[in-house]
């Protein structure tokens, strides 16, 4: 039935939601190449025409972000709203490959742990 589909794809939807979360929190406490690995696989898809320097850009968009956020006090996230993220740099490759024909993870609805 429907029901039990919504159900299915909402037990597959939380078995990956939770595998990012721990292949991400494994890669960030130990190198660049295991942190380049879990965004390579979940948000390049492990697809073969992604560059070293595209997983580079974002590794250090990411990394740069979270260095920023261990700056900030909560108060300013929440109750003054300040913006923490920049983009551009992302956009740019995200953008680019898109226009290449590349599968976006949001497309096709799958995540790779």
């Amino acid at each position: 039935t429907t029901n039990n589909s919504v159900q299915n794809a909402l037990k597959n939807f939380y078995t990956q939601f939770h595998g990012m979360v721990l292949a991400y929190d494994a890669a960030i406490h130990t190198s660049d190449a295991l942190f380049a690995s879990a965004l390579w696989r979940n948000v390049y898809q492990a697809h073969e025409s992604t560059t070293p320097s595209d997983l580079l850009i974002l590794l250090q968009h990411v990394r740069g972000n979270l260095k920023r956020l261990d700056l900030l006090d909560v108060k300013d996230i929440v109750e003054r709203q300040q913006k923490i993220w920049d983009l551009s740099a992302v956009a740019k490759v995200v953008g680019e490959k898109k226009e290449a024909g590349q599968p976006k993870e949001a497309e096709s609805g799958k995540s790779k742990v």
